[in-house]
C-alpha cells in the first residue's frame, strides 16, 4: 500500500507548496483537487511544470478530484464530455492518474430511472475517452451520488459496464452511512483501484464531525487496515484531512498508519 495526500482539505495553500512539503514528510503521492489543477493550468507551463515539480520532488500525482454534471440537465452532456476529455488527458501526462468524478449530487434512492441510464450513458462516453488516454475513471462512495451505498454503486457499474470504471473506496462514507466496513470492502474490492482515509464522529444531532484521527473517530480502523493488508493491496490509500491542523494531522496519520505497519510486519516493533 502506498500512501498520497489529499490536497482537497488545504485550499489555501498553492499546490506549489503543498507538493514538496508532501514528499519531505515521507508520502508516496498526492491526491490534486480540481480547484489545484485549475489553478497550475492557469500559471505559466501549465501541467507540464505540474509534471516536473512532481517529478522532482519524487512524488506520484495518484488521483485528480474533479467533479461534473449531467444527470438533472442531459443538455449539458457535451460540455461534461469536454471536462472529462481535458481531465484525462492532464491524467495521462501526469504519470496515469486517476480522474474521480462527482457527478449531480443526486442520491442513489431518489434517482429517476432516466436519470441512472443517463448516467451510465454519460459514464461510458466518458469511458472511452479514459480509455483513449490509458487512464481509469474512479467514483467515489460519497453521500449525495449515485454510489451512496455499495448496492448502489455495483449497479452502477454494472450498467457502465467498462473496464474503465472503478471505484475509490471511502470507507468512512459507507460506515457513517450504516455499512459493515469489511463486507463493503469485500463487496467493492473487485473494483477498487484507490481508498480514502479518514475518521469522524457523529454529533448529538445526526450529523458528522470530521477532523478526528484515524486511531480516534467512530469508525475502527484497525480490521479494515488488516484486511487491506491480507490482500496486499498495492494502490495508493489517500490521508483525506478535513479539519484544523492540516500539516500536523498529515505527519501525525502517516506517521501512525506507518507505525501500524511495522508492528504488523514485526511483532517485536516497539
Amino acid at each position: 500500500m502506498r500512501l498520497s495526500l489529499c490536497s482537497t482539505g488545504n485550499k489555501d495553500e498553492a499546490l506549489e507548496s503543498i507538493i514538496p512539503r508532501a514528499a519531505r514528510i515521507g508520502y508516496d503521492g498526492i491526491e490534486i483537487w480540481q480547484g489545484h489543477l485549475d489553478a497550475c493550468l492557469d500559471a505559466d507551463g501549465g501541467v507540464e511544470r505540474l509534471s516536473g515539480l512532481l517529478r522532482d520532488s519524487g512524488l506520484q500525482a495518484s488521483v485528480i478530484a474533479a467533479s461534473t454534471a449531467f444527470i438533472a440537465e442531459e443538455e449539458r452532456l457535451p460540455q461534461a464530455l469536454d471536462q472529462a476529455k481535458q481531465l484525462c488527458g492532464c491524467a495521462r501526462k501526469l504519470g496515469g492518474a486517476h480522474v474521480r468524478l462527482f457527478l449531480d449530487w443526486i442520491g442513489s434512492a431518489e434517482a429517476t430511472e432516466a436519470q441512472w441510464i443517463r448516467a451510465a450513458q454519460g459514464l461510458k462516453a466518458i469511458c472511452r475517452t479514459a480509455e483513449q488516454n490509458g487512464v481509469f475513471i474512479i467514483m467515489e462512495t460519497h453521500h449525495g451520488q449515485l454510489t451512496d451505498t455499495t448496492p448502489a454503486t455495483l449497479r452502477l457499474l454494472e450498467l457502465v459496464d467498462s473496464p474503465q470504471l472503478k471505484v475509490n473506496l471511502d470507507i468512512y462514507n459507507l460506515f457513517h452511512m450504516g455499512e459493515n466496513p469489511l463486507q463493503a470492502l469485500q463487496a467493492l474490492w473487485p473494483h477498487t483501484v484507490n481508498i480514502h482515509l479518514k475518521n469522524g464522529r457523529h454529533s448529538p444531532e445526526g450529523k458528522v464531525r470530521y477532523g478526528y484521527p484515524l486511531r480516534e473517530g467512530d469508525m475502527d480502523f484497525m480490521p479494515f487496515l488488516r484486511q487491506i493488508r491480507q490482500l496486499e493491496y498495492g494502490g495508493f490509500a489517500a490521508i483525506e484531512w478535513f479539519g484544523d491542523s492540516y500539516w500536523d494531522a498529515a505527519e501525525s496519520e502517516l506517521r501512525w498508519l506507518k507505525e501500524t505497519e511495522r508492528a504488523w510486519s514485526n511483532p517485536g516493533f516497539g
